[in-house]
């Protein structure tokens, strides 16, 4: 909700006369008139997209428009501003002048002389004045697997007041673009999702009310991009949101998503900015970045704020076997603070604090005595930086792979494009998978034809022995060959030094022969990371219908070339109804943004 300030009504004698007076509605010449609805930042503030016809819809749902037919002709609605401007009574001309301030700053700079320029109404002037903000930052928040809009992260915006800094910078506020999506929930709310039938908005909110959200309630790291824009660049984009209050925008998880608007609002403040265009295929969160970090000198400065869960992961990885035995006796209601070690203590503070952020009924007085404990020990204790890798970093989520594979029957050549790609082998995962419209193309015998695809693939582990451990899962849907299948898992992790191992009890819904089959079965996976460059990958995979069983066993390792380039080697084994192949894969990834 929009902040809310009493509305002053400053140099109201000086705003009415400015209006109503003749020169502030003489326009430069009638050719810039007929040109300016064309201007590339005209149709870029009222979201006009051209479609292949040469139509022009705008993606604005709401009142908004002042034109009957302006929704469907930029022409129409500016030449309708203007008109209203110049011929309406003067109550009228001052509310089109409020409703609309960035179409006023707009007019200013393209038509209006020096002389002329319509000054911003008294309650815009007061609520910005309030706001208080002349530096912008990027916040992108990792991803969090337990939603299906957030699997790549999100991305928000944070206004910066200098007066609120030196730890005062949490009451800032932060402007995030999201579905309304009501009570929603399940299939029907990823649904929603994938077809537009949720309304997005831009929403003003504290920073640190989206701080106890995300990285308290949800585990995930924050990075601010403080962004140099100007603070009249900041003011523009201010009035865009501004004018952009009471409307709303059908949201879509791939493209009309967090991170498409956030760019675009980017694009308002800065109009030389070229991130995305309105026909933009799918936006990612983590793309954002990576555009934004490839704009030299765009983002001036960079700050990493770690999660709740991320500090106790580092605090539990530095304890004692009893050590933490005595934490997970606390979490059981075993209280003994005092035959705990301070390390011990620090940690079973943090991990209080995290369940206090969803449940603070029942954690707020046992998260009092931690606190309480603890200033009563003078020692210090020192704890390795709690920093992960910067996400500018990563790998692009678009891939191009090119595979050469061997086996007793065939030998092939397969090409691989994936819009959204990122596995167990990738860098970057932290044993998290996420694969969104992913297709394998053969080439054998002369013939080129579709193998291999995932309309959508996504797998959540998790160390199950942590106090903060939560189930393995994940869900499949897609098809090899001739055959179409969705698969659900759900089972349990367990970490041993750098590696991870997964028992994944398994059920599949196959579409063979235009048949459905049930399987059931079991998946077991070994995850290493052998050193910082190199991981391998153990899978053993069994399920059982009414045709029999299936195997399939497979050691494939991942190299590293570069952060966008790793060559990788896999021994595949089949088996089925008696039948067994093994199979040589060599593949060279190749990852890049779709830009």
């Amino acid at each position: 909700m929009w902040l809310k300030t009493n509305i002053i009504k400053i140099n109201i004698f000086i705003l009415v006369a400015a209006i109503g007076s003749p020169l502030f509605f003489s326009s430069r010449a009638t050719a810039t008139e007929d040109h300016l609805w064309n201007h590339p930042e005209w149709l870029r503030l009222n979201h006009y997209v051209k479609s292949l016809t040469g139509k022009y819809q705008s993606k604005i749902q709401g009142p908004y428009f002042l034109a009957p037919d302006g929704k469907q002709n930029p022409e129409s609605e500016f030449k309708t501003l203007v008109e209203k401007l110049k011929n309406e009574p003067l109550e009228t001309k001052e509310k089109i002048q409020c409703r609309y301030p960035a179409r006023m700053d707009f007019l200013n700079r393209y038509y209006f002389s020096k002389e002329n320029q319509i000054p911003l109404c008294a309650s815009k002037h007061d609520w910005i004045q309030k706001l208080g903000a002349n530096r912008i930052s990027l916040i992108f928040a990792s991803g969090y697997l337990g939603s299906a809009s957030s699997t790549y992260g999100h991305t928000f915006l944070k206004f910066i007041d200098e007066s609120k800094q030196g730890g005062r910078e949490l009451v800032d506020y932060a402007v995030n673009f999201s579905a309304r999506t009501g009570e929603t929930q399940g299939a029907l709310y990823a649904l929603y999702g994938l077809f537009g039938y949720f309304p997005g908005a831009y929403t003003l909110l504290p920073y640190h009310q989206l701080i106890k959200e995300y990285t308290n309630l949800e585990g995930r790291d924050l990075w601010e991009y403080e962004l140099s824009l100007t603070p009249e660049e900041v003011r523009r984009l201010i009035l865009y949101l501004l004018e952009m209050e009471g409307t709303y925008i059908d949201y879509y998880f791939v493209d009309d998503n967090c991170s498409f608007h956030i760019l675009w609002a980017l694009q308002i403040a800065r109009p030389s900015l070229n991130f995305i265009d309105p026909e933009e295929a799918y936006v990612i969160p983590l793309e954002t970045v990576k555009l934004v970090e490839r704009i030299p000198g765009l983002i001036s400065q960079t700050n990493y704020r770690p999660s709740l869960r991320t500090i106790f992961e580092n605090q539990y990885s530095l304890l004692t076997d009893q050590e933490k035995k005595d934490l997970q006796k606390y979490t059981r209601g075993e209280n003994h603070l005092e035959q705990m070690s301070t390390k011990t203590l620090e940690a079973t503070q943090t991990h209080a604090s995290i369940q206090e952020a969803s449940d603070p009924i029942a954690w707020k007085e046992k998260s009092y005595a931690l606190a309480l404990a603890r200033a009563q020990r003078p020692d210090q204790t020192e704890y390795r930086k709690s920093e992960k890798e910067n996400p500018v970093f990563s790998s692009d989520t678009g891939l191009l792979g090119v595979q050469l594979s061997s086996s007793s029957e065939i030998s092939s050549q397969s090409f691989r494009v994936g819009f959204a790609y990122q596995d167990f082998l990738t860098r970057q995962s932290q044993w998290q998978e996420l694969q969104v419209m992913n297709f394998q193309l053969q080439y054998a015998h002369h013939q080129l034809k579709l193998t291999d695809w995932t309309l959508l693939k996504v797998r959540s582990t998790d160390h199950w022995a942590s106090p903060l451990g939560k189930p393995s899962w994940g869900f499949f849907v897609g098809g090899k060959d001739s055959l179409s299948y969705f698969e659900g898992q759900w089972g349990l992790g367990h970490d041993l030094s750098h590696n991870r191992l997964l028992v994944l009890p398994t059920v599949a819904i196959h579409n063979r022969d235009r048949k459905g089959l049930f399987f059931g079965g079991t998946e077991f996976l070994a995850l290493s990371n052998i050193t910082k460059k190199l991981r391998g990958l153990a899978q053993l995979k069994s399920l059982s219908s009414n045709l029999g069983w299936s195997h399939q066993t497979s050691l494939e390792l991942s190299q590293d070339l570069s952060d966008q380039n790793k060559v990788r080697l896999q021994v595949l084994n089949l088996s089925e109804n008696e039948k067994t192949e093994t199979q040589i894969n060599f593949s060279l990834y190749l990852h890049f943004l779709f830009d």
